[in-house]
């Protein structure tokens, strides 16, 4: 009934996770112990559960990716026959050939970024706060009805875990200190059924549509998010309209295409880590999201990341913009609020007519992204924020073999654990989710006050600490003191009153209630 996808052994499509030492001079022979033992265990488990097994060869594990044979001698049969079978769904030229191409990209970033113009301010950003009101009332309506007829998706970016926060469970399941100690999960479920409630009251329907959620997890979240959602009943949404899936895996290799083993005590398992944010587009193929959304007759969808508390999903302003515009993909943009804020700028696509991409800020230089205009604004000002906009057709061709291909790979270079507490310095492949601007055939930018839509979560809590749960924390409370202040309330206790979002979408009825009253801290009964 909870419709969630078990994340999937990793295969070549998917670019799965770690390479392993490197012996290319192994011969068939020396891989015929391992094939004995491989097909040993595939024979066992065929019996104990009566499935089919994949049949391995003796030329079957790949010796350009992996030293099976001076393993063999090391690990257990058990352990080298699961090994093995991850190792089977590597395409090793493909992985090389990216991992080639991503380090390529990651030297010539420095070059590359300051190459590409910055976005006209005016032209090629819609500004909503001035337009004229029936333009922005044209917009909502028209979101609103594909919302109430159950034709707008929504997609969280939930892979993320918490460990960095200090906390052991997925960043979706963290209570930032709120008076109704709602986790992050809650407050987006929450906000979604507000909305389909504000569509259906829009549209004069007496019975609103559920939303199709679709909730893209990791490998290391996936069993708790599901467990989380369970235990809460879902936050009241059906749960037939909400989907979980993993993303994909990629392997950590060193940067002669070496791959990385790990393991307690001993070596017997790949360095895997997720493929990155911009693995989504294979993942909604694999795991049949897409299948879904055309049997719902979705026509659209956004996404937005789980650890931005303001991030409202389908916006109806936002959505109807890049419908009216007949954009491919959208997204929100807010000015940056430093030089050197971790947010990717928009830019110029190269090689395209009037085409965005996005410079993530890690391949900016720090010249660039210092760089000011005559009115003292920052050259490269416009940030993503991660709140997308998508057509299904957008997405479908996005999944395609062919635009996979197409999609780069970036290098991240991190200090990769091995074996115990030692360490190996090695590449981590991953997509980026705004790489697919580069392929819409027209875009859209809408921009966005930060205040209202950006209160990311990336640091533990401390003095100073930007971006942690406490300053996310103020922003949200800070916000709902601004709705109730021009609803007509008077907060007695100014950044400390809590709105639940299920009474509230964007500060809508709040007057009603609250008009001439005065407004103590603490969670609002509405």
């Amino acid at each position: 009934p909870c419709r969630a996808v078990k994340p999937a052994m990793p295969s070549h499509a998917q670019m799965p996770s770690v390479l392993v030492s490197v012996s290319v001079g192994a011969s068939l022979l020396s891989l015929v112990p391992l094939a004995y033992f491989i097909n040993r265990r595939r024979r066992i488990l065929k019996r104990k559960n009566s499935a089919s097994s994949l049949s391995l060869g003796v030329g079957s594990v790949n010796s350009a990716f992996v030293d099976m044979h001076a393993l063999s001698s090391r690990l257990p049969q058990e352990e080298l026959s699961r090994l093995a079978d991850v190792v089977q769904g590597f395409d090793v030229q493909v992985l090389r050939a990216a991992l080639t191409s991503a380090l390529k990209a990651h030297a010539e970033s420095e070059t590359s970024a300051s190459s590409m113009p910055p976005l006209p301010a005016s032209s090629e950003v819609v500004d909503p706060f001035n337009l004229d009101r029936k333009v922005i009332d044209t917009y909502r309506s028209r979101a609103l009805k594909i919302i109430s007829e159950g034709r707008a998706a929504s997609i969280l970016l939930a892979g993320g875990q918490g460990t960095r926060l200090g906390a052991n469970c997925p960043k979706g399941c963290l209570d930032i200190g709120l008076a109704s100690r709602a986790s992050l999960f809650e407050l987006h479920a929450k906000r979604l059924k507000r909305l389909a409630t504000i569509a259906a009251q829009a549209t004069g329907k007496t019975a609103e549509k559920g939303i199709p959620w679709y909730i893209m997890t990791s490998e290391a979240t996936h069993e708790d998010t599901i467990e989380h959602f369970e235990n809460n009943n879902y936050f009241g949404l059906d749960r037939n309209d909400v989907y979980f899936f993993p993303q994909g895996m990629l392997p950590a290799m060193t940067k002669d295409g070496v791959a990385v083993l790990q393991g307690t005590t001993r070596a017997n398992s790949l360095a895997l880590s997720p493929d990155g944010n911009g693995g989504i587009y294979t993942a909604l193929k694999k795991h049949g999201i897409l299948d879904d959304m055309k049997k719902r007759r979705v026509v659209c969808c956004d996404a937005i990341c789980v650890d931005n508390v303001l991030a409202r999903p389908l916006d109806p302003g936002f959505v109807g913009c890049c419908l009216t515009r007949k954009a491919d993909m959208g997204a929100l943009a807010v000015e940056k609020a430093y030089a050197h804020e971790k947010v990717g700028v928009f830019v110029k696509a190269r090689g395209t007519k009037g085409g965005l991409a996005v410079c993530e800020y890690s391949e900016m230089p720090k010249a660039s992204s210092e760089e000011k205009q005559p009115d003292g604004k920052l050259r490269y000002r416009w940030g993503n924020i991660c709140i997308h906009f998508y057509t299904a057709d957008f997405l479908r061709r996005m999944a395609s073999p062919a635009m996979n291909a197409k999609m780069p790979y970036h290098a991240a270079i991190k200090a990769v654990p091995t074996v115990g507490d030692a360490k190996v310095e090695a590449v981590k492949l991953e997509r980026f989710i705004f790489d697919a601007f580069a392929f819409a055939r027209n875009s859209t930018l809408y921009a966005a006050r930060r205040e209202e839509s950006f209160a990311p979560i990336k640091n533990k809590a401390g003095p100073g600490v930007k971006d942690s749960p406490e300053t996310a924390r103020a922003l949200l409370l800070g916000q709902h003191t601004r709705w109730l202040q021009r609803a007509g309330a008077t907060v007695l206790d100014l950044g400390e009153v809590e709105i639940s979002p299920g009474s509230t979408y964007e500060g809508e009825g709040l007057a009603d209630v609250v008009r001439g009253k005065r407004v103590d801290g603490g969670l609002l009964s509405l």
